[in-house]
């Protein structure tokens, strides 16, 4: 199946979500806890992103897992304000607005991957 975009990452689009990537490596926010919700974005959207490990997470970790995933499925809007009343004690406000734009980012990758037919998203932040 051949590429939609032609392969292309120099539109505009793509520059944006880089910069988006860029800014999350320099959020201060660690960058393993920033590649945790972004694989957990890819696993709700379908894709591989590694082994399935929260049973291994301390609390920070699992707090931010549980943001991502009430993040993806925010259907329910009560659900998403108790999530974030629960992982506010582990997580900071401007942690989780770039948690939240990390989760974004993915999504936005996952999205560009099917469009232009190659099912890519980049390594995570």
């Amino acid at each position: 199946m051949e590429p939609r975009n032609g392969g292309s990452r120099r539109t505009g689009a793509i520059q944006a979500l880089w910069a988006v990537e860029q800014h999350l490596r320099e959020c201060g926010v660690e960058r393993s806890l920033i590649r945790l919700v972004q694989e957990r974005a890819c696993q709700i959207n379908g894709h591989d992103a590694g082994a399935d490990n929260h049973g291994r997470l301390n609390e920070r970790e699992r707090a931010a897992v549980e943001w991502a995933e009430a993040l993806m499925q925010c259907a329910d809007a009560r659900v998403l304000e108790a999530t974030s009343r629960r992982v506010r004690q582990h997580l900071t406000e401007e942690e989780l607005i770039n948690l939240s734009l990390a989760v974004v980012a993915m999504n936005g990758w996952n999205r560009l991957g099917l469009a232009s037919r190659n099912g890519h998203a980049p390594a995570a932040a």
